[in-house]
């Protein structure tokens, strides 16, 4: 292993320049990005996760298509956030411009050990299936900015063609508390929940189901899982 390795709070040494499935862990996921604020903490509301963030991308891609692995895909498009941290865009295009490609392969390298973990493989429709997942993340980013932060003081790149969303896109009512920014500790819990569902790993993480938002995600996901206790 060499010197660029972080430690998890799982206690695994992940090397972020050869990760291995054998180190991604779901509690690593769940409790890194639950931790994680979006847009860098620069909210009206006290806490909105990368994790919930997640979440609600799987939910739109569940609604749009009742396929399992693009479900999956969705809540693991920004898994490699446990490892680097939530990088914002303009950031990031700094740092291309002065090392190009070097974000990109990082991220690359994080994602498909995670998939591999996961045992996720899209096959011929993976090209469609990020297709899916780019256009429902820029639809979030501009409903989580609309409800989450400050009036903005230029317009963003993009907005102007993004079609805005409502709840009923996520198969949801007004007022449901999956619309509703959570602490970090039930995103940790329902992230764990979704994720067990997705993978079918009914031994672990299904005891969120007894919270209201657990609930409302089952109800969401009706048919994602082939049982749960």
């Amino acid at each position: 292993m060499g010197p660029n390795w972080i430690q998890t709070a799982a206690g695994v040494a992940f090397d972020l320049q050869a990760p291995r499935a054998e180190d991604v862990r779901a509690v690593d996921l769940a409790h890194a990005l639950a931790g994680i604020n979006r847009f860098g903490g620069h909210l009206r509301v006290p806490h909105y996760s990368v994790a919930q963030h997640s979440i609600l991308c799987a939910v739109l891609l569940w609604q749009r298509t009742r396929d399992r692995l693009a479900t999956t895909a969705a809540l693991l498009h920004d898994a490699h956030e446990a490892y680097t941290g939530d990088l914002k865009a303009p950031l990031k295009a700094l740092i291309n411009a002065a090392a190009p490609g070097v974000i990109a392969t990082l991220e690359s390298g994080i994602d498909a050990a995670i998939y591999a973990w996961a045992g996720l493989e899209l096959g011929q429709g993976a090209a469609d299936v990020r297709r899916l997942i780019k256009t429902a993340d820029l639809q979030l980013l501009f409903w989580e900015r609309d409800r989450w932060m400050g009036r903005p003081t230029r317009p963003w790149v993009g907005e102007a063609e993004t079609i805005r969303l409502t709840p009923a896109d996520f198969g949801l009512v007004a007022g449901s508390p999956l619309l509703n920014p959570w602490p970090a500790t039930e995103a940790e819990a329902a992230f764990g929940l979704l994720l067990a569902m997705l993978l079918s790993d009914l031994g672990s993480g299904l005891h969120g189901t007894d919270t209201r938002i657990g609930r409302e995600l089952v109800a969401a996901f009706r048919g994602v899982a082939r049982e749960v206790r």
